[in-house]
């Protein structure tokens, strides 16, 4: 198997671990000097996080969603050497009522196992709408 294919393995997990509601899971696959970044300017979602503010918010997102799950489908990767990028999509339901069904690129990248970048890019303002109403 190749590292981009070990690296793909890896950066699909993250995204199956959304699908499962499995916080825990997902957090083990962060290095401990990782950052996840989300495009635009929502309060509580866009920017930059380390690790452990990652555990904390989606954690939050848990609680939101009917489910405790957030369920993706993936659509295509492509990967070279550490990075993987992902074409996927939401659907979910929150407690508030609403639908969240979100369109994603992520750029993941992958060292020794371990997701230690990702770069989500998504429909921000259908996020603002669904988060904050």
């Amino acid at each position: 198997m190749s590292i981009a294919e070990i690296n793909t393995k890896v950066a699909l997990s993250l995204l199956d671990a959304f699908t499962e509601g499995n916080v825990d899971r997902i957090v083990s696959l962060l290095a401990d000097d990782a950052t996840w970044w989300a495009a635009g300017s929502i309060p509580g979602v866009s920017g930059s996080r380390t690790k452990a503010e990652v555990a904390t918010a989606v954690a939050g997102m848990a609680d939101l969603s009917v489910t405790g799950t957030l369920p993706t489908t993936i659509h295509r990767t492509i990967a070279q050497g550490d990075l993987v990028a992902i074409e996927a999509s939401t659907d979910a339901r929150f407690t508030n009522g609403r639908a969240y069904q979100n369109q994603y690129m992520f750029l993941i990248r992958v060292r020794d196992g371990e997701i230690v970048e990702v770069k989500e890019y998504m429909d921000t303002e259908l996020a603002r709408a669904t988060f904050l109403g």
